[in-house]
């Protein structure tokens, strides 16, 4: 336990380390997030698509392939739904992000095959002490599959 008066976390700690966390962000993303109203249904694939989306953010973030989750099968209905979960961070920043929000993968410098990706949010963490945004995904589309 500190001492009284004594803080655990240096108050500019964040400041200090953003550089640091920044480096690591090494990615472009833009999040959308789907009209709740705006449906199409699709031939091709059997579901229905969102036709709008509004801009949330755009910019730096790190995406990577969880491996802490479990990575099975799981039955949806009358279906197996097999999960592939990744977390995107984000710079620190008051962005709302909510669940079911997609984040495309605009750029990456160190893995091409990742440009293009479309994930969808599933969960977002929180907390009063943060260094960066954390979003846990799911590969785009999360219920419609």
């Amino acid at each position: 336990m500190p001492l009284p008066g004594t803080r655990i976390i240096h108050p500019l700690f964040q400041v200090h380390h953003a550089a640091t966390i920044a480096q690591t962000q090494t990615a472009e993303c833009a999040i959308t997030r789907p009209s709740s109203h705006a449906t199409a249904f699709d031939e091709a694939t059997g579901r229905s698509v969102y036709v709008e989306a509004d801009g949330i953010y755009a910019g730096r973030c790190r995406v990577q392939r969880r491996a802490g989750r479990s990575n099975g099968s799981a039955d949806v209905g009358d279906r197996q739904v097999h999960e592939v979960p990744y977390l995107v961070t984000l710079p620190a920043s008051s962005l709302l992000v909510l669940v079911n929000d997609v984040v495309t993968v605009t750029g990456a410098a160190h893995d091409l095959n990742l440009v293009g990706v479309q994930l969808t949010v599933v969960d977002v963490w929180r907390g009063s002490t943060r260094w960066e945004q954390d979003l846990y995904c799911d590969l785009l589309p999360a219920t419609n599959r």
